[in-house]
């Protein structure tokens, strides 16, 4: 910004700024003293809120010298420019002094917006969900949908125990008036429970009483109660708020229609004078959505082209710098970077959009709902007087069709844009990818089944008196103990390892179909995690109710008779995927956060700006390319494996998860419920586990006392076989917060800065920065200039 000479001393003066013996100052002297009071001792993090706005820099530098003057010798001012100052910025000033970085570092930390806790807002993290409290967002809301989903599976988890525990609780109530003292019942007696469903057709004679009975049947008929209450009041209160939102909220979807069916030839002009015509006059506003999907192409190969430039550069940066001799290679390289820069700058995108003027669909907003409600019962008649259509009103002789629709800046325009033949082959290849998938999860299920069954006939006792069924009576450390039981052991650990193995199969099919499907919707970028989450949580309860049938066949088969086992193991089965589906969430979340924190740690590229001259110093620290990835990958596994250690330790932290996951589990999604009902349910949860905790610990003592199967035992084995003992994936809740707390820790001694991308380095740094100094102390200036030049 070029400033006269007087309008230099014009805003000297007009910001309190005396200046003695004006009309001898040279411009040289003004632009000084300009340069002295508002840029050059005006720290460097308040110049960058001025993004290089001259007028937001003098405001900047104003607020500071007022704020923090001091009760020394300054420069008075005149009684106008107090006056002016005071209308202009409502501040009272008498002295102005040179601003002070360490002030106006305080000052800035004073005025930015904090949560409760002291931290700063996060403003470049995605947001995906809310807090109870309005003002606050969830800290987990920064790690993405695949942790808020986590939570979401939590509350359809505890749905899922509720109703298996319901199916239960006759065998609990026959159990509770009466157990034998055998260690077989006993552990009958357990294994009907709440926290371990596995088999609701073990009932006992009312021989013998004992008080830990009691207490098992207590607790679960106490959690079934709360579980129940809980759940209910979720949805009751989510659906409350949601009521009372929508009632107390306007949105320009409401007002808003859509027309689709459409003239490609109309204008805004035909729609309003065909409103006027069927006596609707209230529009506001009118949007007509383009055909753009040439554009779109042109806009997708020139990203890609330009990936690969940034590709070829690197490669020829590398060999700049280490090849001593001019290769072919690096003539090839060179060619094909000319050829990819030819082709980036023959692509016109701007011809496409004077090109394409076809109308695919409109958007209409009224100023009153009364209208917007008319236009809609006007021509939205159904099916049956859509065949009658000589009688329906028309748009430019073309029958409409007109649908409620959302505002205008969110419709997902690319997807939109699309013909109905392509909309069509993009739902053949998903729905024959989907058949595909599912027949191949079908038949790895039916494998699984008929695996165990062959391992289960290999074991199964033929008389009493032999060693199968004498291993089969014992536990798991008493076999342990025993040669003769070694066989049994194999062939059992074998059986267990092949279902966990197919199993998870399962699970990275569906994976790898959701992420193909998305692929080919060619929506990646724009797809919301909330739909995506309730797609993907939809196909797998269709593959579980697929396996709950492939279960039911292969019961009458191995079995000869109808039991309820079947669909109390297969309801695990639904619960252990979408288990996997969400901590492969969470794990893939914090990957993206630890390579982001990685990146920026180590510094790719780095420079340091000098205050007084504005100047870039060379790269504080850099990495070869091939060097930093493997450094990078060597890092990432040393967080992950880290993460070892601290499950080990559950136990110390127990308390604490128990706060994390129930903080966050009876959060209302839209507003804060009643603080008294939120204290109530997490209290109560509170003493639930708490009270799970105890029978773990009592059952662990009981075995060691002789008296009681193993818990240790029933957990190892739910580890091979997950769906056939609730226990372990019971237990899976609270790893969820140990991750949180690993991440927290992670986020704490890492800066917390924006990570700079590789590119935005270049661009940013190669251009301001190697061209601030010397060419020949970077020996590459050229070939780093022609690759930012192309990137921009």
């Amino acid at each position: 910004m070029t400033h006269t000479r007087k309008q230099l001393c014009d805003i000297l003066v007009t910001h309190g700024i005396e200046l003695r013996s004006e009309s001898k100052m040279s411009k040289r002297h003004l632009l000084n003293m300009y340069g002295t009071v508002f840029r050059g001792t005006i720290p460097p993090r308040v110049r960058e809120l001025s993004h290089a706005s001259m007028e937001k820099l003098i405001k900047y530098a104003v607020l500071i010298q007022r704020m923090f003057r001091k009760n020394k010798k300054g420069i008075k001012f005149k009684t106008s420019n107090r006056v002016l100052i005071k209308q202009k910025y409502n501040i009272d000033v008498d002295v102005w002094v040179p601003p002070c970085e360490k002030e106006a570092v305080k000052y800035l930390r004073s005025i930015e917006i904090v949560k409760d806790n002291g931290d700063k807002y996060d403003y470049n993290t995605v947001n995906v969900g809310s807090f109870t409290n309005t003002t606050e967002t969830s800290d987990f809301a920064k790690y993405g949908s695949g942790v808020t989903g986590y939570f979401k599976f939590v509350k359809w988890g505890c749905s899922l125990f509720a109703g298996l525990s319901l199916i239960h609780l006759p065998s609990m109530i026959i159990n509770y008036f009466g157990t034998t003292i055998d260690n077989h019942n006993i552990f009958s007696s357990d294994k009907v429970s709440y926290g371990n469903v596995l088999n609701n057709t073990e009932f006992e004679t009312p021989i013998f009483t004992l008080p830990i009975h009691k207490y098992f049947i207590w607790s679960d008929v106490t959690s079934i109660i709360f579980t129940s209450i809980s759940i209910y009041y979720i949805i009751y209160y989510s659906q409350l708020e949601s009521d009372m939102v929508s009632k107390q909220t306007i949105t320009t979807d409401d007002f808003t229609v859509q027309i689709t069916n459409i003239d490609p030839n109309v204008t805004k002009d035909d729609i309003r004078r065909h409103l006027r015509d069927v006596n609707i006059h209230d529009v506001v506003d009118i949007v007509l959505l383009y055909d753009i999907e040439g554009e779109i192409q042109q806009y997708r190969k020139k990203n890609s082209l330009t990936e690969k430039n940034n590709e070829l550069t690197n490669k020829l940066n590398y060999h700049v710098r280490n090849d001593k001799t001019i290769s072919s290679h690096v003539v090839s390289l060179i060619h094909r970077k000319f050829q990819v820069e030819y082709d980036i700058r023959n692509i016109r995108t701007n011809e496409f959009v004077k090109k394409q003027k076809k109308v695919i669909r409109a958007f209409v907003t009224f100023d009153t709902q009364i209208s917007c409600h008319a236009f809609l019962k006007l021509y939205d008649k159904g099916f049956v007087y859509g065949v009658l259509a000589n009688k329906h009103p028309r748009l430019n002789k073309k029958h409409i069709t007109v649908k409620k629709g959302p505002e205008p800046s969110t419709i997902i325009w690319e997807n939109i844009s699309y013909t109905i033949y392509g909309r069509f082959l993009r739902q053949l290849c998903t729905g024959v990818l989907s058949g595909c998938i599912l027949i191949m999860s079908t038949m790895v299920t039916v494998h699984i089944k008929k695996k165990q069954y062959s391992n289960y006939e290999d074991m199964e006792c033929v008389i009493d008196t032999s060693e199968e069924c004498t291993c089969e009576r014992l536990g798991l450390a008493e076999q342990l103990q025993l040669d003769i039981c070694s066989d049994y052991i194999r062939k059992w650990t074998n059986s267990q390892l092949t279902s966990i193995a197919l199993s998870g199969v399962i699970v990275l099919l569906n994976q790898g179909y959701r992420i193909v499907t998305r692929i080919l919707s060619n929506a990646n970028k724009w797809a919301s995690d909330s739909d995506d989450r309730v797609y993907v949580m939809t196909h797998l309860f269709t593959l579980g109710f697929i396996n709950m049938m492939i279960n039911t066949i292969y019961d009458f088969y191995g079995i000869g008779l109808f039991s309820m086992e079947w669909f109390v193991t297969n309801g695990y089965v639904i619960l252990l995927t979408l288990m996997c589906t969400g901590m492969s969430d969470i794990l893939s979340h914090v990957h993206v956060i630890i390579y982001n924190k990685l990146k920026h740690y180590l510094g790719v590229i780095y420079y340091t700006q000098k205050s007084l001259n504005g100047k870039y110093e060379k790269p504080v620290f850099t990495i070869e390319n091939k060097y930093y990835n493997a450094l990078l990958i060597t890092c990432t596994c040393i967080i992950f494996i880290s993460v070892i250690p601290v499950l080990a330790v559950m136990g110390f932290s127990i308390l604490m998860l128990i706060y994390r996951t129930n903080k966050y589990m009876f959060c209302n999604r839209y507003a804060k419920p009643p603080r008294y009902n939120n204290h109530i349910l997490r209290r109560t949860t509170y003493i639930l586990q708490i009270t799970m905790l105890i029978r773990m610990g009592v059952s662990i003592y009981l075995n060691d006392a002789g008296v009681h199967p193993s818990l240790v035992d029933k957990f190892i084995h739910g580890i091979y076989n997950p769906y056939e003992n609730p226990v372990c994936l019971l237990s899976c809740i609270y790893v969820l917060p140990i991750i949180y707390s690993v991440i927290k820790t992670i986020n704490k001694y890492i800066p917390n800065d924006n990570p700079i991308s590789y590119t935005k380095a270049l661009k940013d740094g190669v251009l301001s920065g190697l061209k601030s100094y010397n060419i020949s102390d970077n020996p590459n200036y050229e070939l780093y200039t022609t690759q930012s030049e192309s990137m921009v």
